[in-house]
C-alpha cells in the first residue's frame, strides 16, 4: 500500500488534490486573460453550465446503462441503449436506427463471443428454456 505524499512545494495541511485544483484554476485564469487580451469573446458561465449539465446527463444514462444489464442481459441492454442515445443525440430515421442497432450487435458479438468478456447474465435469462438459456449465457 502506497501513501501518496504531498509535494514539498505545500508546507502545512494541504493535500495534494487541493494543489491540483490551484493549478487548474491558474491555467484556467491565464487562458481567460489570454482571451480578454486578444479580443475573444468569452464563454458565460450559462455556457459553460450547460455543457457540465450535458456531461452529467450523458454519465446518467451510462449508469442506467450499467444497471439495466443486470435484468436484461448484455445483448438486450445493448440493443435498447444504442438507438435510444441515437435519438437522444438527435440521429432520427430508420437508417440511423438500423446503423445503432447494427453497431450494437457488433459491439455485442466483438466482447461476448469474439473476446469472451464475462459479463453478468441478466434476470430475463432464467425464464428461457435451458438449451436457448446456456446458448445466450455463453455467447450473448
Amino acid at each position: 500500500l502506497m501513501i501518496r505524499r504531498p509535494p514539498r512545494s505545500t508546507q502545512g495541511v494541504s493535500s495534494a488534490a487541493s494543489d491540483v485544483y490551484k493549478r487548474q484554476a491558474l491555467v484556467l485564469s491565464v487562458v481567460s486573460f489570454r482571451q480578454m487580451r486578444s479580443g475573444i469573446a468569452l464563454e458565460s458561465p450559462r455556457i459553460i453550465i450547460a455543457g457540465f449539465h450535458r456531461c452529467c446527463e450523458f454519465a446518467v444514462w451510462f449508469l442506467v446503462y450499467v444497471y439495466i444489464i443486470r435484468w436484461v442481459g448484455y445483448l438486450v441492454a445493448t440493443l435498447l441503449f444504442m438507438p435510444a442515445l441515437s435519438l437522444r443525440v438527435g440521429f432520427r430515421g430508420v437508417r440511423w436506427m438500423m446503423t445503432a442497432v447494427l453497431i450494437g450487435l457488433v459491439i455485442v458479438l466483438l466482447f461476448r463471443t469474439g473476446l469472451q468478456v464475462r459479463l453478468p447474465d441478466g434476470y430475463v435469462y432464467s425464464y428461457l428454456p435451458p438449451e436457448i438459456r446456456n446458448f445466450m449465457i455463453r455467447n450473448f
